[in-house]
């Protein structure tokens, strides 16, 4: 823990803006190192400590002694004391495998009390800088909400509530979905100059990160190390290294994650198995997707399917026009038509999700209903010829 002290030495020069730790530090180690640590932690004033989300399987068993399921219990396991008390917040980032990848995180725990986890944690924290400019806001849109928060962002940072306001405000926007409207169209209208943009662009995200869902989709932004990774040794020896100090010169306001990230598969023991997973075994660690959780928050940028009635209708039309051009066109045509359409459809939908991280329904609209369609149109034309066949028979069988 001294090696993680003088890290945070080395670092605090820099001034980054927020760094987290996505490790535990649940248990005590010496006295000594835990003291290092901890008064590191307390000069740096911007420090968040990962949290353990313990989970523990309870049989459950009827009167009659019959095992009639599992209860699963969670519980949030802090760090020691002595560095809890050090840092400006805790939080936990356990992540969902739905069976085994990774495809979205919690942002809001919800067996555990819908308390947030790291990324929010840190977005809130690194949104201190409009937290004034905020609440200024808030108190033209909705006053009362506005008067039950701190009136400055020193006075949060001093008292360490920054998980009680995240939950305070994310259950005001529940309850007044069109506060939030309000604030945002606000911020729309403003007529800040434009070096004003990055704050309006951070009041932005903050208002979207109250009213994201609990477990939101991530936007990977590629296979593992897309996101910048410096090693230990390259800023503890730093003044020693011409390496060291080109690598860190550059972390004035920065966000820094801090937490086990090895490329080496023999190493790994903190990956997740992902969409960027590589045939070598390589999969994303955890501390690189608390890092991409945090920058779709800042970028407003997750990706988000359409909501059910915007889908049921894109795959609906769809399949009406397919089926249309089929029917009234030859074959031949009617193929060279629908992989045309096909091909715009899918460009489409791949700059909706790579520029606005709009999720198209890809798979029912290109390999369900464009195959079913010309198949549709081809046996359609065929038994209506058959038809026409029979016809014509039996018209010329009054004659012949």
């Amino acid at each position: 823990r001294s090696l993680h002290a003088r890290l945070i030495n080395n670092l605090i020069g820099k001034k980054p803006a927020v760094i987290a730790f996505d490790m535990i530090f649940s248990e005590a180690g010496s006295a000594k190192q835990d003291s290092i640590f901890a008064e590191a932690i307390r000069n740096a004033g911007n420090i968040v400590l990962g949290e353990w989300l313990k989970t523990d399987t309870v049989p459950l068993i009827d009167n009659s002694g019959t095992n009639t399921g599992t209860l699963n219990i969670e519980k949030i396991i802090p760090p020691i004391p002595l560095l809890a008390q050090s840092a400006l917040a805790t939080a936990h980032f356990a992540l969902p495998k739905v069976p085994i990848k990774v495809n979205s995180y919690w942002a809001y725990k919800e067996g555990a009390g819908d308390i947030p986890t790291l990324p929010v944690v840190v977005f809130k924290i690194y949104a201190m800088t409009v937290y004034d400019d905020f609440i200024r806001l808030l108190k033209v849109v909705s006053p009362d909400m506005a008067e039950r928060l701190p009136d400055s962002s020193e006075t949060v940072v001093t008292e360490k509530t920054i998980k009680d306001i995240i939950l305070q405000l994310r259950d005001n926007f529940e309850q007044k979905p069109a506060a939030a409207i309000n604030l945002l169209d606000k911020i729309r209208l403003s007529k800040n100059p434009a070096a004003d943009a990055i704050k309006n662009q951070i009041l932005v995200s903050l208002i979207r990160m109250y009213q994201s869902p609990k477990n939101p989709y991530l936007n990977f932004y590629g296979p593992a190390g897309t996101i910048r990774t410096i090693s230990y040794h390259q800023i503890i020896e730093a003044p020693n290294n011409p390496d060291g100090r080109s690598f860190a010169d550059d972390l004035n306001g920065k966000v820094i994650f801090i937490g086990l990230s090895e490329q080496l598969r023999p190493e790994e023991k903190d990956g997740f198995y992902t969409v960027f997973s590589q045939p070598n075994g390589i999969d994303i660690s955890g501390v690189e997707i608390a890092a991409t959780a945090f920058a779709n928050l800042l970028e407003n940028s997750p990706v988000e399917p359409l909501n059910r009635g915007v889908h049921i209708t894109i795959v609906a039309l769809w399949g009406a026009i397919l089926m249309m051009l089929c029917l009234r066109v030859p074959p031949g045509i009617a193929a060279g038509s629908v992989v045309g359409l096909s091909i715009i459809y899918m460009g489409v939908a791949h700059f909706q999700f790579k520029h606005h991280g709009l999720w198209y329904p890809v798979v029912v609209p290109l390999f369900f209903q464009a195959p079913v369609a010309f198949l549709g149109g081809v046996m359609w034309k065929y038994f209506q010829a058959n038809r026409e066949r029979r016809n014509i028979r039996t018209a010329f069988g009054y004659y012949l």
